[in-house]
Parts: C-alpha cells; structure tokens; sequence
C-alpha cells in the first residue's frame, strides 16, 4: 500500500506542479477516507442528481485530481502502477485502456485548464456559432430584441441577487439566434438562447437549465476531454497538462486546429450533466421564488420535451447522449418533493 501511495504521489506530482509535502498530505488524507470508494478504477464520479453543490470554484482543485490518480494507482487491476514501477510485465492495450479511464476521470472529475484557456475556446466556439447562423447581441437595436433582452438581463438580476455566492471570473453573456429551440451554454459564460424561447412562458427555466451548465462548468469538463483523449501515455498526458498551464498556451496556440475542435462541439452535454442541469435548474428557481416550485418543476418538464427533438452522435464526455426524458423527469419530480 505504501508502495503504491508512493506512485499516486509521483503521478499527482507529475501532471499537477503542487508544493510536495501538499500532495504528499493530500494523498495520505484521500487514501484514509476513501481507499474503499476507490478499489476500482473509473469509479470515481458521483453524479450531483440533487444539485447538492450549486456552483463549482475556478480553482485548480488538486485534492480531487489526486484521488482520481489514487483510484487508478492503488487499484490491483491498474497497469498503472506497474508501469511507473518498472517491476513487473503488463499489456500495452490494458495500460492504454487504464490511461484513457484516467484521462476520462481527470476530465470529468477535476479542473486544470487555466481560465484563459476556457476564455479563448468559449471565444472560438462563439464566433463558430456566428458563422452557423443569425446571432443577435445586446447591441442590436431592433426593438423585439430590445426587450427581449430586457427580459434576460431582468431575470440575470434575479439570479445574481439570489446567488450571491457565486463568483464567476467573468460576465454572463447572452446572445440571441433566430434558430429555433436553440439553447446552449458554451464556456468563459456564453449563452445562446432562441428568440422564440425567450419569448415563450418558460423562458426562465430555459435560462436557469443553461445557467446551471455554466455553474456546475460542464462546457470545461467537456473542453478538458477532447482536449486530452487523444494522448495514449503517460509522458503525453504530463506533457500536454504542463503545457496548457503555460503562459504563453493560448497565444502559441494552433488556430486551425483549435476551431476544428470547437466547431459542432459544446451543443450538448453528457447524460450526468443534463441531470445536474435539471436539478440545479430547479434549485435557482426556487431559491428566487420557493412557492412557485411546482410550477418551475413543471416547466422545466415542459422544456424536456420541447428541446429534446434532437439527437447527439457526437463523442462527448460520457461516449453516449441525453438521458432518457423518463428519468430526467423522475429526477425532478423527486428532487421537487425534497425542495
């Protein structure tokens, strides 16, 4: 055990550039509570269907990454371990398969992309979106978009002044498209929101759905996965997170191939995250108005049903599409009898 909590601080101390005897600590602390919870690999996500934390920091949260890197080095059946040691033989395939599982969890479970990074992506993937179709800004002086952004930044307050907690690194940006039943949440805080949505009932909740993608920064933990699924050893994946915490990343940055990744990419989200979104959704609303909570559980139904029509082929972080709307349904309807 020793041993292998030995190559957890080596792994940790190699892709996340933190003070030792930090991590040594860390390790030691995360071994004692959780060796149990973390026997298996990629066992390590818990999804927050009850929306229990409303709002994730934009710190770098090592004690988390470090425990991702102890379920997979403290696990008997991680080649992992046996790769870092040196002492014993091991499959090729089983150690890229062990190192995609932690790719996977580093990017579903942690956070090390600097906020410049999410800056520059969420940029591109905005001015991909300007190319696809009509995208309308607050500057626009059209009247009908005038108050419909007067709708927007009247129920921003709303969320601001009932969530005062928490603090984004940069300014909630709105933008309206005339596709209709379009509603997305790319990072750096870039909402696109259809004009017809915004002028239906439910607007509201379509906004605090979106919003809590942007609060439980799902578009980062998405950004993180294709931005490191590709790398197939160990050396590749300190080499590149070594990198992005660089500097200079963003303006070394190779501007192709950045807009390949972003373009299609961000229009949804995983079956986890679409349920956090439900459940955080309905906690905003509540906490703005807590007798209305029947009414927003319902709406947010409602919207299930009506932005749904599309499906997803597309790779994203969890390798499979929206939940089924039975469950997402479920889960509100559980969560709303608890509010």
């Amino acid at each position: 055990m020793i041993k292998k909590l030995g190559f957890t601080i080596l792994l940790a101390n190699s892709l996340f550039a933190f003070d030792f005897a930090d991590i040594t600590s860390a390790v030691t602390d995360v071994a004692q509570k959780s060796i149990k919870a973390l026997a298996e690999p990629g066992q390590t996500t818990n999804v927050d269907k009850q929306c229990k934390i409303m709002f994730e920091s934009y710190e770098v949260n090592y004690k988390s990454a470090i425990s991702i890197a102890t379920s997979h080095t403290i696990s008997n059946s991680s080649t992992i371990s046996s790769y870092l040691s040196k002492d014993s033989d091991f499959s090729k395939d089983e150690l890229q398969q062990n190192i995609k599982e932690l790719t996977k969890d580093l990017a579903k479970n942690s956070f090390w992309i600097p906020i410049e990074v999410e800056k520059f992506y969420g940029q591109l993937a905005f001015n991909e979106r300007r190319k696809s179709a009509e995208i309308i800004e607050e500057t626009n002086r059209n009247i009908r978009y005038k108050r419909l952004f007067k709708k927007v930044n009247s129920f921003l307050n709303q969320y601001k002044k009932s969530n005062k907690d928490m603090n984004f690194p940069f300014d909630l940006k709105v933008a309206i498209t005339t596709e209709k039943n379009v509603a997305e949440a790319l990072p750096f805080g870039h909402l696109i929101i259809s004009h017809n949505l915004l002028e239906s009932n439910n607007y509201k909740t379509i906004l605090a759905h979106e919003l809590s993608h942007i609060s439980k920064r799902h578009a980062a933990k998405e950004l993180q996965y294709k931005l490191i699924k590709s790398y197939s050893s160990i050396e590749d994946i300190v080499k590149f997170i070594k990198n992005i915490n660089d500097e200079d990343y963003v303006q070394n940055a190779d501007l192709s191939n950045a807009m390949l990744l972003v373009r299609g990419f961000f229009n949804y989200y995983s079956n986890e995250q679409e349920l956090e979104a439900d459940a955080c959704g309905l906690k905003t609303m509540v906490k703005i108005n807590k007798n209305n909570k029947r009414k927003y559980a319902n709406e947010l139904i409602q919207n299930i049903n009506k932005l749904s029509v599309k499906t997803t082929k597309i790779d994203d972080i969890l390798g499979d599409s929206h939940p089924s709307k039975e469950i997402r349904v479920k889960n509100i309807k559980e969560l709303e009898r608890t509010l």
